[in-house]
């Protein structure tokens, strides 16, 4: 005699194939949708709030958070720099130019939501007789989507 709820193990076998080719043919989807919508994500918002004069690592901190922005410099490149005032509104590609006015950098799109800030022409390296043409990495330090690092 059936016990009443109980179904035989030849129903469940079925059940459980269909759970498992459902899972089959909707993975690949589940894992394209994201990267769909980061390939559709909308430009970088404007500035909802000014900047004021302020060190250009903070001041890059702040357009980074209010962005977000992916910004990677040195942190020798801006090393004891400051940037000027942006007003509240501005785009994000006059923000940075703004930002950097002055002194001597520029910037570059690496990706469509990363920025890299680098020195408007390279200065010529000193290298001292036999030492390579790579340098040590000191510092790495990451804060609100700015990547700073440091080569000795």
């Amino acid at each position: 005699m059936k016990s009443p709820g109980r179904l035989p193990a030849a129903n469940v076998a079925r059940a459980v194939r269909a759970a498992l080719r459902a899972i089959t043919l909707c993975a690949p989807a589940a894992c394209l949708a994201p990267t769909l919508a980061l390939a559709n994500d909308p430009p970088p918002a404007t500035l909802a709030s000014g900047i004021p004069r302020l060190p250009l690592a903070e001041a890059l901190a702040s357009l980074a958070t209010q962005t977000g922005l992916q910004i990677v410099y040195l942190s020798d490149v801006a090393g004891r720099l400051t940037s000027t005032a942006v007003a509240a509104g501005s785009s994000p590609d006059e923000a940075l130019a703004r930002l950097l006015q002055g002194t001597g950098l520029r910037f570059e799109y690496i990706a469509p939501r990363t920025i890299r800030i680098l020195a408007a022409a390279p200065p010529p390296r000193a290298r001292a007789p036999g030492t390579g043409g790579a340098g040590e990495l000191r510092e790495v330090v990451v804060s609100a989507g700015v990547l700073s690092f440091s080569v000795q």
